[in-house]
Formats: C-alpha cells, structure tokens, sequence
C-alpha cells in the first residue's frame, strides 16, 4: 500500500523479538523499506550494519533485496552488476528459481536496460514475462514510457490497474507518465485514485504537486509537498520542487531552505543540474 513508514516501525517490533530467524529478513527488509522512500542515506546506512553470512540461501535473499534496493533508488547500473551471478544461482533452484526469474529479476532487469537506454534488451526481458504478473505489467508501460509511446504506456498501465485495483503503484505509474507527456490533467485523475488507495505512499502526492505546477498553480502544490514530505522527508525530489514552487510565489528564504535539503539528498543527475539552476535563480 506505500505505507512504508508502518513497514519500518513494524520491523522494528520483530527486531525486539527473540526469534533470531526473523532478522535477517526484518534487517534487510528495512534496506529496501528505506529505499523505498527515496532515503538513500537510510537504506545505505542500514546496508553496512548488516551482519555477515554464510548461508548462501538466505545471501541469495540478501542479494536479490539488495538489487531492488538500488532500483529502487535508482542506481541503475550498481543494480546491473550482480544480476549474472544472481541468474545462475537461481537457475539452479529449478521451478521455483525460473519462477522468480520470469516474474521478478527479468522484470527488474528489463526495466534497468531501459534506463541505461538498450531498449533491445529491455524488451528481449519483458516479453519473456508473463500477463499475470502487475510488476510485469507495469514494466512494460514503464519501458514504453521511456520510448515515450504514450499510447503503449497507457495501455499497460490500464491492465496493471485493473488487475491489481486495491494497490496504488500502477495508478502512480500512469500519472507520472501523463505527467512526463504534459497533460498535467489526466495525471490528477490517476495520482487522486492512487492517494485514495494509498494515503501513505508520497510518491502520488509528490506528482500531483508537480502536476499543479505544470498548471501555474505552484501555491496548490505547496500543501502537496508538506503532505508528501510526511512519508518521505528525505526524497531530493520533493525538496527541489518544493523549493521551485517556493520561488515562484515569492517565498524565496524559504526556497532556499528547501533547495539546501535537497543538496543533503540524492539526485539524479539531471535534478542536480536543475538544483545547480535553481540556487542560480535563488
């Protein structure tokens, strides 16, 4: 549900608790939990303090959690670098291991060669994977957004909506892809639906501030941010376009501030140049 904070305060009881089994998975867990909220300093933090193993089985959870956590977080090519050795481990696990490979690590790898632009081998990927699958579905509109084939995009994200309508990651996907288009209205509709379903997941509400700047409506966005920054108070993203939507209605110290914890997070490269060029305005 994107309730991510839940996760972690959760976790945090299991910690308390004698059952030495449930660590492992409870710590690491926390790592992608982390990342999941866009807070690269926590989930990296939490990867050093992990213990060291040497049950290659429960490393092989480790390794796969720890890939989704740099996709997550969008390190895409730290994210490439285990996936043989994580493919041939899990080739030799038989139907179990192949299921996994078809609905989860080719799905994730799909989308990691579209980022890095081999759209080749991106749709090699997704195409090997199945229909009934709503990672599987939302990779596919995701490649096709990436090669902005919007109407290849809307229709993948339909079916992943439809065939999981109580989650609000397919709903999220949609809107950012209308909102990448520029029809800043069809991206409300979806973020809505997706913040009705997922109250606690930032990442709707911090696209519908940017859609509401896109309409020149940067005092709407403001409530958007502070609302989103409850469940992700360390997303560079929303710092940088709550800073830009500060600026534009004349708030400028508080701007700044804003652009400042920003800096403290992680970017990508292109929103450190759009930062670069907003403390230049500021």
């Amino acid at each position: 549900m994107g309730d991510f904070g839940s996760v972690l305060a959760f976790d945090h009881q299991l910690l308390g608790m004698p059952d030495r089994g449930t660590w492992e998975n409870t710590r690491v867990n926390d790592v992608a939990t982390c990342a999941s909220m866009h807070d690269a300093d926590c989930a990296d933090e939490l990867r050093r303090q992990l213990p060291v193993l040497k049950d290659q089985n429960i490393l092989l959870n480790r390794r796969l959690v720890l890939q989704l956590t740099d996709i997550f977080l969008e390190r895409w090519r730290a994210a490439l670098a285990p996936s043989a050795g994580i493919l041939e481990t899990l080739s030799g696990l038989g139907r179990p291991g192949q299921e996994f490979i078809s609905k989860v690590e080719n799905p994730y790898l799909a989308l990691v060669e579209a980022q890095l632009a081999d759209f080749k081998s991106a749709r090699s990927l997704i195409d090997a994977s199945p229909l009934d699958c709503a990672v599987c579905l939302r990779i596919r509109g995701r490649i096709d957004e990436e090669e902005k084939n919007w109407a290849g995009a809307e229709y993948w994200f339909r079916r992943a909506a439809s065939y999981a309508p109580s989650m609000p990651f397919a709903d999220t996907d949609w809107g950012h892809m209308l909102l990448v288009k520029g029809d800043a209205d069809g991206a409300i509709v979806k973020l809505t639906r997706a913040h009705l379903v997922g109250p606690k997941f930032a990442d709707p509400i911090e696209y519908w501030g940017e859609a509401l700047m896109m309409k020149n409506r940067s005092d709407l966005a403001l409530a958007k941010f502070a609302d989103a920054n409850s469940d992700a108070p360390h997303w560079g993203r929303l710092h940088l376009k709550w800073g830009e939507a500060l600026y534009y209605v004349g708030r400028r110290a508080d701007a700044k501030e804003q652009f400042a914890q920003a800096s403290r997070d992680e970017l990508s490269t292109n929103e450190k140049t759009e930062l670069t060029q907003a403390d230049k305005l500021n």
